[in-house]
């Protein structure tokens, strides 16, 4: 299932996170989940449009150097191994990935 994603730029206010004025979700704090931890989950679902921005383009920039994909041979094992992170967390982040 594919879907487009909530575009940025999203804030948090407390919380909850926000598109605007509208509230589009919200971090509750239970036993398991502490108000440290929860507002630490809500800043990161904020940033995830960015995020997602971040990678589609170093994906893209890769490519624009030369490199054939994460299998170019001429790629460090580290980086190689870095590029084929960062397309599978495009891929999930897009929902071709369970």
């Amino acid at each position: 299932m594919s879907a487009e994603h909530t575009p940025g730029p999203l804030r948090i206010n407390g919380l909850t996170i926000m598109l605007g004025r509208r509230n589009i979700g919200r971090a509750f704090v239970t036993p398991e989940t502490n108000s440290a931890r929860a507002l630490a989950n809500v800043r990161l679902w904020a940033l995830a449009p960015e995020l997602l921005e971040a990678l589609k383009a170093q994906d893209e920039y890769m490519i624009a150097t030369g490199y054939s994909g994460p299998e170019d041979s001429a790629l460090h094992p580290r980086a190689a191994e870095n590029w084929r992170r960062i397309r599978a967390s495009i891929s999930k982040a897009e929902g071709h990935d369970a």
